[in-house]
């Protein structure tokens, strides 16, 4: 009964967390990504979260049998690290990238800076996330969210190398059954980085096909060797309450702002 009990919580655990953290995305796009309105991309993304989130929390468990029963502070203080890593990026990012927070001079600006990378801190222990809080007195709503896609990538290859870790101490001196059988254990990692991956690939798959600002989506670029962004404007059109190619209102006729 006692497995059972601990199965069922898991699972609702991860499937809570997930919908959080996909509600929270679609927030973001003013609803743009409602289940009324696209329920496709609204699902997409929450089967990327739920994987990537199935995968993340079983690493964890791995690493923390390294260390034997009860010993857990090893284990926190991976998470600590974590956060204190992705707190620093953020804070890189916010700093030298999102030029309408550049206001520096501004009474409390530090202080909410370290609040607002200690928050994305917390809410990237389990998946890659964005949290974004403006540092200044005035609402940001409307503004542009600029350069982000290289803070996505590097927290997904940090994400992905974490886990690998994780799971290389885990599998170490493991000694649960049934874990413990190699059989066992060979097919468990697998299905971890199976759901890893094929999550990544979900929300690739979202962000180049399905997300509104889809033809935004930096390509790479095998000539040159780098990633290249389209620069096609984008206009917001009220009728619809969402966002379309300027070219397409044009051929149209539609009316703009």
């Amino acid at each position: 009964n006692s497995l059972i009990l601990s199965a069922v919580s898991f699972v609702i655990s991860v499937v809570s967390l997930a919908w959080s953290y996909t509600s929270y995305i679609a927030e973001q796009k003013d609803g743009a990504l409602s289940l009324t309105w696209d329920p496709t991309s609204r699902i997409v993304l929450f089967i990327s979260n739920l994987l990537l989130i199935f995968a993340r929390m079983n690493c964890i468990v791995l690493f923390m049998f390294y260390f034997g029963p009860g010993r857990i502070y090893p284990g926190m203080l991976f998470l600590i690290c974590h956060i204190i890593l992705m707190m620093m990026i953020h804070a890189y990012n916010v700093i030298h990238y999102m030029t309408d927070q550049k206001q520096s001079s501004e009474e409390g600006y530090f202080r909410r800076l370290f609040h607002v990378s200690l928050m994305n801190g917390l809410a990237n222990v389990f998946i890659n996330n964005f949290v974004h809080v403006s540092l200044n007195n005035q609402k940001s709503l409307g503004k542009k969210k600029k350069k982000t896609f290289y803070r996505q990538i590097i927290g997904d290859i940090i994400f992905f190398t974490e886990n690998i870790f994780c799971v290389v101490f885990g599998c170490m001196t493991i000694n649960v059954s049934p874990i413990n059988n190699p059989v066992t254990m060979t097919y468990f990692v697998t299905i971890i980085f199976s759901c890893h991956i094929i999550g990544i690939l979900l929300k690739v798959f979202y962000y180049k096909f399905l997300h509104i600002w889809k033809n935004l989506t930096p390509t790479f670029d095998f000539s040159k060797r780098s990633f290249k962004r389209a620069d096609e404007p984008i206009v917001f059109h009220r009728d619809v309450n969402t966002y379309f190619n300027l070219k397409n209102l044009i051929k149209k006729k539609e009316p703009i702002m």
